[in-house]
């Protein structure tokens, strides 16, 4: 007990306090504490169980409320024992019927001898004795508490003897001895401990002396110590204490847990300290609280709070919930993810669930310690794309092949307390600081390369490349956290560094400090979110208040309804002024439109155009070069300094300021047409739309003439009034709003008509951030002009790039002259300056040694070193205009993104992938209709990746998004370009991104090819990677040998030190064989075979041993013996089949189990001739595939008609052929068929499982139709019912068509069965064709749920989506809810209140139990009711109330409802067990019973047992403890 030594509120309880919520107890049993008496004998309700030296009494019946009858087994005279079993003492005295390890106890029978409380131990004196039922065990010893299985598991002694686990050395102020906290603790009820209380008295817990266990209220509900940093003076006082580290998961566990304070700016301010927690099963936390090490600390409480599944958490992570060891909650339980395969893709997704920004790392190895309980997920396979970590690929919940040393970490930008923004990636950009709850920046004064070493190396970039000043990246808002910092730069973080202290300091944010750091990780880090968290609030640049107005910040005034037209005016040292006309012209305007965002410049008018300003007069004579991205980076007279006064004042008129415009599209020239009127933008209507009309917009908008007019909304629906409908143009109108019209609002349509244009002007990638400020009626001069009038000083082309301005030679304009670059130290980063200077994108190469030809003209750059942050080329570093040491051999070289139409994407390397080609200013993607290898080899040659492994069908690489550009495809082999072969036309096709075609090359320039890919032009021949010759090998490169004709399978060959060996086939697996086809870029792997199944290869064997994690991206990554270490030889070569090897496949389909069947015969993929095509056939196929027995073999087409050869006709296989060419056949491409016969085989095994059904079984039965997926079968996903006609409502939500029933028998004709464990609910999904116009029999979906008869804590759990079999959909259920009370009067009324109980021995207990309604056909049948001495419902000293469903002794115990509806209820007096004046617990075991099909309320007449029918139990449920009131006796 607690000493009170202060004001602190501690009630002081010698027991458990009355638990009213349901208790989840091993076994099943509602629980109930009560004290109650000793009985003769054992309780029975049949005569049957008593020992033959037992008699059966027949209990007589007294008081009129109990009329029940009670047998009971006694021993005879002379004979000991509970009835059930009895000894002669005569004959057993000597412990001769005792088994070893029990004795002979003259009160109680054979007993069990407890060797460790014996005067002499049977352990040495060094040893602890731990008792054991009928043994004992000596355990060599360690300190008090002793750690467990892990290190956060403890053991304590009592005495010499080892409690058990989860059990402590409890006094009860007589003896000390074993027991278990969550039944011995103190309540501590302290309201102010809340971390809701922010004010009132301080306490401190150092002024109580803290004995024992406690558990935490607030008012009525349980509480738990916070698992995070608490702010300071909450909780009622002035430092909170918090937990470091998550509660334990698995109930009767004690663990340690060091406990932190919050104070000074510090989560962990003073010295910490380690309590004990166990997790108990009523769902609530026990404590072993100790004193804090000052006063004013006190613990914090908060209400526990009830993970939702899938939910994850970050563990181990110290003071921040944003990075540590990843947790999930699954199945009422958190459990760790293994490391196999964890990479950043699915480490962000556990950031974006988390709201915790960009994912820095993704630590393996249990970086942040191990965890404990279950391992959920494994072999993790993150698209990047998910919200929730549970939607990723895995290998199902539960299944892993790991131990919580490979616990998976993540760090996110936000558990991070610095990190560098305003820029394109993580590795450089501002510096920015997290303190007090709020990012700032970092001042500039004396901000060297130590100080930015730190900040590399915090953030896993590298060592620093430059410490810029000046707001390099731009000036922030918010604090200045630091200032005049000075590191050493072996500090561990920036803060730690020396400084003035937080917000200490004398600048402005045009002194911000940046940072480059040498490692620059990709530059498609654009990709990964604002790292802002999410409670920062960002007020928006363009507010009037100046409260919210930062520094800079520019607005257009006086414009009327726009905010893209209007006066200029800019806000400087606090205060809006205006700008002077003097020498404003369209480049200074298109950097105020560029700032706000609004697009390219129409105008610039001068002489206060709309109206005059007040107030000062900031700028004049500006003159913008037109890269800044801000009108004050523009060369101007000085703030304030101008000879003008507000008649003068300048004005801008952008884009968005006009009456059209097209959106959600990357370019200006391309869209979603919407219109500007009555103060509101609006769409168009695409009735009647076509070419005329949108040639009038294009020209409107300075766009050249229209590509085409796209309905449908083909740029994404748009929200708002339709404005326009039934639009007709002549095609000379000026403007889309005068052609002929309904009139403004007047139309019949919704926004998915919503009509689009794509014109044929596109002005580059950025031009919505970058665009051309000349008015649309300036004859532009292309930039690789040899005229030079039209370019500026700084400008730079690409020439000799064929007909790609993003890619060729680099030239420069300088001082009236085009000249070259010289290209010592060009690389990457340079080039992607240029990029970004063109508006051309990322960069693919930066070429070197002339690549595109020899310039001519001077040189104007050598030795250039761009940091990489810079907008032009001027800004990089040089030796000095024309200062080189260079001829034009050197000349450097750059290929841009937007230089190439097509690209490879979703892979680790730029030749393979799913393709996608760029047309209409955006990236979109291509069907696999008919798509095939003569196709695939114009893409890879197209790109210089060689010839095409493989052309993948079925986003083998994911689906993309966006626009499907090309459908049926069919290329002859020479042309120049995919776009160039025949197809429908661009956006014409009837496909889904689930046929996103996708290709492998020959080529596979290595993992991070798309930052460095091979430079070449396409019409240089490259040499494949598995050539014998090893001159174009390179170090730790992988190729497949005597595989025949495939690059995809055969023997493991490695290139080491110059020369090519091969791999021991020593623990070689599937996983490691992955990496291999992961290196390769062929796709999963198939097999792994050994024993040199592919020849003995020759040379030296390089590896053995080999042992991959799965994650590696190369073979030599993986753990191995080290490089010619073996004991093996060429007869153990091990071997390698990836998909993209195989020489069949199935195809067409949403899985690789089933298809139309292709053969990969003479470089090409084509069909089979379903003439004589059956079931022995197609097991050939299946079981190649390794996709088990085949179901059916199909013919006419049945998965669509394939294209280009038919290899195979007349197959006829005995069944035993390894692969379906050895089956006998007339020879390849012999055959007399058309591709409307090509066969088709669906396997037995389905993997990944169809989607096209999902079931859901909650209070109601769901059904969910993949909508695409239906369609393609020619189904009306929309026209179905249930079995019952008239139950036709469907929904729609997220593509998916959902019908629902309730769980109810009878309803929409469910039928119900039931067993001994489940209630079973069935239906049937009927589903009618597309354009049903006459009699048609649907197709048909059975689906079942079964709902488990037995309780849990959780209602309306989801179900993962499962097959649609033959036999249709089934899935389970939820398992009913189930609470008992204690009642104050008979008429089960009004229940006790929360908390301790005391009753008088003798006293009447009104029990009610009821069960969540979910069915009212069931009914809840009371199975066994008795008392024990523990909260373990296994305890063997038992006081039965009812058993078997009955009565024991009808004058005691009154079942007053059972078995007639969803409650049951009863009543029985309160009587001691054994005399003692202990706490009592009381135990009930439930089941549910169909009342329809069974009779269940309990037949109780006789003494035979019985049992209901087909009722079947339910987990048990405790309430408890009552305590007794002497005073009464």
């Amino acid at each position: 007990m607690a000493d009170r030594k202060a004001c602190s509120r501690i009630e002081q309880r010698s027991f458990v306090p009355w638990m009213w919520s349901i208790m989840e107890v091993p076994g099943g049993l509602l629980l109930l504490l009560i004290f109650t008496g000793n009985a003769s004998g054992t309780f029975v309700t049949t005569c049957d169980l008593c020992h033959d030296e037992a008699t059966c009494l027949e209990l007589q019946e007294r008081g009129d409320a109990f009329t029940s009858q009670t047998l009971s087994c006694v021993c005879k005279n002379g004979f000991l024992g509970d009835g059930i079993t009895c000894y002669n003492p005569e004959l057993c005295s000597n412990s001769s019927c005792c088994s070893q390890g029990y004795h002979w106890s003259p009160d109680g029978g054979c007993v069990d001898t407890d060797e460790c409380s014996l005067p002499d131990s049977p352990c040495t004196p060094s040893q602890v004795c731990q008792n054991t039922p009928g043994s004992f065990r000596c355990l060599e010893p360690s300190p008090s508490p002793r750690s467990g299985p892990s290190s956060q598991l403890i053991q304590f002694t009592c005495g010499k003897t080892l409690c058990p686990a989860g059990m402590d050395c409890i006094s009860n102020n007589v003896s000390s001895h074993c027991r278990d906290p969550c039944e011995y603790y103190t309540a501590l009820e302290d309201d102010w401990r809340s971390t809701n209380n922010t004010g009132g008295q301080i306490h401190c817990d150092q002024s109580i002396t803290w004995r024992g266990w406690y558990r935490m209220f607030l008012g009525q509900s349980d509480a738990q110590i916070p698992e995070r940093c608490v702010e300071i003076n909450r909780c009622g006082t002035h430092a909170p204490l918090w937990i470091t580290e998550p509660h334990p998961t698995q109930p009767g566990e004690i663990v340690n847990r060091t406990v932190c304070n919050s104070w000074s700016n510090s989560c962990c301010n003073f010295n910490q300290h380690t309590i004990q927690v166990k997790l108990c099963h009523g769902n609530y936390y026990v404590y072993k609280l100790v004193e804090p090490s000052v006063c004013n600390l006190a613990y914090c409480a908060e209400v526990k709070e009830i993970a939702a599944e899938g939910q994850v958490r970050l563990a181990g992570g110290g003071n921040s919930s944003c990075s540590g060891r990843v947790e999930l909650f699954h199945n009422g339980q958190w459990g760790t993810v293994c490391d196999d395969a964890w990479g950043l893709v699915d480490a962000q997704v556990v950031c974006r669930q988390l709201g915790c920004g960009r994912v820095l790392s993704a630590p393996q190895s249990a970086r942040f310690g191990q965890g404990t309980g279950p391992i959920w997920l494994d072999d993790v396979a993150c698209s990047g794309s998910e919200s929730k970590l549970v939607e990723c690929q895995h290998r199902g919940f539960g299944s892993h092949n790991c131990g919580h040393s490979e616990d998976a970490g993540v760090v996110c930008e936000a558990g991070s307390p610095v990190r560098l923004v305003n820029s394109d990636n993580r590795c450089s950009g501002r510096v920015e600081i997290y303190h007090g709850g709020q990012w700032g920046t970092v001042c500039d004064d004396s901000w060297d390369l130590s100080d930015a070493n730190v900040v590399c190396r915090q953030l896993g970039c590298g060592r620093a490349r430059s410490a810029l000043s000046n707001a390099a990246f731009g000036a922030g808002s918010g604090p200045i956290w630091l200032d005049n910092v000075v590191c050493l730069g072996s500090e561990p973080g920036i803060t730690e560094c020396r400084h003035p202290g937080f917000g200490v300091h004398n600048c402005g944010h045009q002194e911000d400090a940046s940072v480059v750091c040498e490692f620059q990780p990709g530059l498609n880090s654009s990709t990964t979110p604002d790292p802002r968290p999410p409670n920062v609030t960002v007020t928006p640049t363009s507010s009037v208040d100046n409260s919210s107005s930062v520094e800079g910040e520019v607005r257009l005034a006086g414009g009327g309804n726009s905010s893209c037209s209007g006066r200029v005016e800019l806000f400087h040292n606090g205060q809006w002024g205006t700008v002077c006309d003097d020498a404003w012209g369209l480049v200074d305007a298109q950097v105020v439109c560029r700032q706000l965002g609004c697009g390219r410049v129409l105008s610039a008018p001068q002489s206060a155009r709309f109206g005059q300003g007040t107030g000062p007069i900031w700028l004049d004579d500006v003159a913008c070069s037109g890269n800044e991205s801000k009108l004050v980076e523009c060369q101007h007279r000085g703030f304030g300094s101008h000879n003008c006064g507000h008649s003068e004042d300048a004005g801008v008129v952008c884009e968005a300021g006009s009456p059209v415009r097209l959106v959600n599209s990357d370019n200006r020239c391309s869209g979603r047409v919407e219109i500007y009127h009555g103060g509101q933008w609006g769409t168009v209507c695409d009735d009647s739309w076509d070419l005329s009309d949108a040639n009038v917009v294009c020209r409107q908008l300075g766009c050249g003439r229209a590509r085409s007019a796209l309905s449908n909304a083909a740029f994404g629906a748009g929200s708002g009034p339709i404005w326009l409908d039934n639009v007709v143009c002549l095609g000379s109108e000026a403007g889309i709003t005068e052609c002929r019209h309904l009139g403004f609002g007047v139309h019949n349509c919704v926004h998915q008509e919503d009509a689009s244009v794509v014109c044929e002007f596109q002005p580059g990638l950025n031009s919505s951030t970058t665009p051309d400020p000349r008015p649309p009626n300036v004859t532009v001069t292309p930039t690789s002009s040899v005229d030079n009038s039209s370019s500026v000083e700084g400008e730079v082309r690409l020439a000799g790039g064929g007909n790609s301005s993003c890619s060729g030679r680099v030239e420069l304009f300088h001082n009236g002259q085009w000249g070259t670059v010289c290209d010592d130290a060009w690389g990457l980063v340079d080039a992607q300056v240029v990029c970004r200077q063109l508006g051309c994108g990322r960069v693919l190469s930066a070429p070197q040694s002339a690549r595109f030809g020899q310039g001519t003209g001077p040189i104007w750059l050598d030795d250039v070193a761009c940091s990489g942050s810079e907008s032009k080329l001027v800004e990089c570093q040089h030796r000095g205009f024309g200062s080189h040491n260079c001829g034009h051999s050197e000349d450097a070289g750059v290929v841009c993104e937007a230089g190439s139409p097509v690209r490879l994407v979703n892979s680790d390397n730029r030749c393979s992938g799913r393709v996608e080609i760029y047309h209409g200013g955006q990236w979109g993607t291509v069907c696999d209709d008919s798509w095939d290898l003569s196709d695939a080899n114009v893409v890879c040659r197209q790109l210089g990746c060689g010839r095409a492994r493989s052309a993948l069908s079925n986003a083998a690489f994911g689906a993309g998004s966006g626009p499907i550009w090309l459908d049926d495809v069919v290329c002859s082999g020479n042309e120049a370009g995919i776009t160039e072969c025949r197809h429908l036309g661009f956006g014409v096709h009837n496909c889904v991104h689930q046929e996103d075609a996708s290709v492998v090359c020959e080529v596979q320039p290595g993992l991070n090819s798309s930052t460095t890919p091979d430079p070449r032009p396409p019409n240089v021949t490259v040499t494949p990677t598995s050539s014998v010759d090893n001159s174009s090998s390179v170090e730790g490169e992988v190729r497949l040998a005597g595989g025949g004709n495939s690059s995809c399978s055969g023997r493991v060959e490695l290139f080491h030190n110059g020369q090519w060996g091969t791999v021991c086939d020593d623990a070689w697996g599937l996983v490691d064989a992955q990496v291999v086809c992961r290196q390769l870029g062929c796709g999963r792997v198939l097999s792994a075979p050994q024993s040199a199944r592919f020849g003995q290869g020759t040379g030296p064997i390089w590896l053995d041993d080999v042992a991959c994690s799965g994650s590696e991206s190369k073979l030599v990554e993986c753990q191995h013996r080290g490089f010619g270490s073996h004991d093996c030889r060429h007869s153990e070569d091990a071997g390698v089949v990836c998909e993209a090897g195989s020489p069949v496949r199935l195809v067409n389909s949403d899985n690789r189990c089933s298809g139309r069947v292709e053969i990969y015969h003479g470089g090409q993929w084509g069909t089979v001739c379903d003439d004589s095509w059956d079931l022995s056939d197609a097991n050939v196929v299946c079981r190649q595939l390794g996709c088990g027995r085949a179901r059916s073999a199909l013919s006419n087409a049945a998965f669509g008609a394939g294209s280009g050869p038919i290899w195979l006709d007349n197959v006829v296989c005995l069944g035993s052929e390894p692969g379906i060419t050895e089956c006998r056949h007339p020879g390849f491409g012999v055959h007399n068929c058309g591709h409307q016969e090509d066969a088709s085989v669906v396997c037995e095994f389905q993997h990944p499982p169809l989607h096209a059904s999902q079931l859901i079984c909650g209070d109601k039965l769901q059904v969910g139709l993949d909508l695409p997926v239906t369609t393609s079968f020619g189904l009306d996903p929309l026209s179905g019912n249930l079995a019952a006609r008239n139950c036709s409502w469907a929904r729609v939500l997220n593509n998916v068509v959902w019908y629902e029933v309730d769980a109810v028998a009878g309803a929409c004709g469910n039928i119900l069965r039931t067993n001994h464990t489940h209630a079973i609910y069935f239906n049937t999904l009927f589903i009618y064709p597309i354009n049903n116009a006459s009699f048609t029999i649907p197709v048909s979906l059975p689906f079942s749920c079964a709902y488990p008869l037995n309780t849990d804590t959780v209602l309306n759990w989801p179900i993962r989506p499962i097959p649609l079999t033959e036999s249709g959909l089934s899935g389970s259920g939820t398992r009913p809810r189930a609470s008992m009370f204690l009642f104050r009067n008979s008429n089960f009324t009004e229940t006790y209140p929360s908390g301790l109980i005391s009753l008088p021995v003798g006293a009447p207990l009104y029990v009610g139990v009821s069960v969540e309604k979910r069915d009212s056909v069931f009914a809840v049948v009371l199975e066994d009711c008795y008392a024990t001495h523990s909260s373990n419902p296994h305890d063997p000293t038992r006081y039965y109330f009812i058993q078997n469903k009955c009565s024991t002794d009808r004058r005691q115990v009154s079942v007053v409802e059972n078995g007639s509806s969803l409650q049951a209820r009863f009543s029985a007096l309160l009587f001691l067990i054994q005399g003692e004046y202990r706490e009592i617990f009381l135990h009930c075991s439930l089941s549910l019973c169909d009342q329809s099909s069974y009779s269940c309320v309990p037949s109780c007449r006789n003494r035979t047992h019985r049992s209901v029918s087909s009722s079947a139990s339910m987990k048990p449920l405790t309430i408890g403890p009552i305590t007794w009131d002497r005073g009464a006796e």
